[in-house]
């Protein structure tokens, strides 16, 4: 650790802030790297070390890796692949979190801490290459976005919800602004630690961009040598003021970590484009009228091709929820908007059994009440797993720096561990870790006064 005074640290602090709303923890930092890390650090000192003790208890009881191998697998493949102005903010996390009184954790922490979706595929394709009837990690999430005479007034609108085990979920609910001195300025969802957002599911930028993902189920393909898919998610939001230039970025030495079907729109243009991303193979499409729809799947022959997956099952998640996205956005056509987004993301109906019934199977996910579990995951019945928030934001929003957010599910059903856990003892491990997930309201959320850089 620096030896940081406490005159310098309330330098380093200072206008930056962070308060509860609506179950979001609203953050806000700005300035070099260092100082941007400091903040997020102090900020979030007990969060980070919270952060850290979930993620090694799950990744070492659920999927057998202990986290040291984590350490190793960030500290060997990815510290030579980070920049330096990351590699400084990194630093200031652990010196800001270290002044708040929080000392054991390490610079290789915060990048195991970040790159753990590139270290998930680093092993399903050492696992899948060792044993080929290995499954893999499988896709998450539901989004989709569209522009143009698809929606009601022309402009973008994007929706998105996230999909995760509720243990690990519950750590994404914070909103965090960032102001850096190079680059645009950043409104990010995210989990404590995090430079981009860990699964970097929701980004937006002052330039005009728009971002969110939904990772592909069943991909087995990974490059060790290519740059992690944080650090390129992450410099791509920080600079890039068009969709080329987001591509570029993110096709540059590519790793194949955290494969996804990427959601982007341009709002200066009304453009949108979506591109998967797996290793060796990606397919791109952009539109100024149309749709794009996240739910896991696979389109593109080639990327396919680096999965392994049942395509023909409509019972799987992923297939059932494009199953039911694609004509709900179709049918809406014309219409879409943000309310309409809003309605969409809470979505209960089941194609796979043909009528309403919140399930694995469903937008708006609920594994915690479908006895059928959730077999591409290899999680049991009503595993504790599903839909922990929703966002959508259009291009009027983008420009102001706003957007729509809900943390917990959108169709305001709550996740309450004592009333899950008196009736699923079989994965009682994970009661000490896991915390609520409360459905707030629907929360317009606003980065500062500052933020339109679309004129300068």
């Amino acid at each position: 650790m620096n030896n940081i005074s406490e005159s310098q640290a309330k330098e380093l602090l200072c206008g930056s802030y962070k308060c509860p709303v609506n179950g979001w923890l609203r953050v806000h930092l700005h300035g070099e790297p260092y100082q941007i890390g400091f903040q997020h650090g102090y900020l979030l000192a007990k969060e980070i070390k919270h952060a850290i003790t979930v993620l090694w208890k799950f990744f070492e009881i659920e999927y057998k890796i202990p986290w040291p191998n984590f350490r190793k697998i960030a500290e060997e493949l990815y510290l030579p692949k980070v920049p330096e102005e990351q590699l400084q903010e990194m630093k200031g996390i652990v010196d800001g979190a270290a002044f708040a009184g929080v000392k054991e954790i390490d610079e290789i922490d915060i990048i195991a801490l970040n790159g753990y979706g590139d270290t998930l595929t680093y092993y399903a394709w050492k696992r899948y290459e060792a044993d080929n009837s290995y499954t893999p990690t499988p896709g998450h999430c539901s989004a989709f976005i569209a522009t143009g005479d698809a929606t009601e007034n022309g402009d973008i609108v994007l929706a998105h919800n996230m999909w995760w085990n509720y243990i690990l979920g519950g750590l994404f609910n914070i909103m965090m602004t960032i102001n850096p001195v190079k680059g645009y300025k950043m409104f990010i969802e995210t989990g404590p630690g995090s430079i981009g957002g860990n699964t970097i599911d929701w980004d937006m930028n002052s330039s005009g961009l728009m971002v969110s993902e939904t990772t592909i189920t069943g991909a087995v393909t990974f490059n060790p040598k290519g740059t992690p898919y944080f650090v390129r998610a992450r410099k791509a939001i920080q600079y890039a003021d068009s969709l080329d230039k987001w591509v570029n970025i993110m096709l540059t030495d590519n790793n194949g970590g955290f494969a996804c079907d990427w959601l982007v729109g341009d709002i200066k243009t009304g453009e949108i484009l979506w591109l998967e991303l797996a290793t060796k193979h990606h397919a791109v499409k952009r539109t100024k009228n149309g749709f794009f729809i996240g739910s896991n799947v696979a389109l593109d022959p080639s990327v396919r091709a680096e999965t392994v997956v049942d395509y023909n099952n409509q019972t799987r998640s992923h297939i059932a929820r494009y199953c039911r996205l694609e004509p709900l956005i179709q049918s809406n056509y014309g219409k879409l908007n943000i309310q309409l987004g809003k309605i969409i993301l809470a979505d209960h109906f089941d194609v796979s059994l043909n009528k309403e019934a919140p399930s694995s199977n469903t937008v708006c996910g609920h594994i915690e009440v479908d006895h059928r579990g959730w077999p591409e995951w290899g999680a049991g019945p009503y595993y504790p797993f599903g839909t922990t928030d929703g966002k959508v934001v259009n291009s009027k929003l983008i420009a102001k720096g706003q957007q729509w957010a809900h943390w917990g599910k959108p169709c305001g059903a709550s996740f309450i561990t004592k009333d899950y856990f008196a009736q699923h003892t079989e994965y009682a491990w994970q009661q000490k870790y896991i915390k609520d997930i409360i459905a707030y309201p629907w929360t317009l959320l606003s980065a500062d006064p500052t933020w339109d850089n679309l004129n300068e």
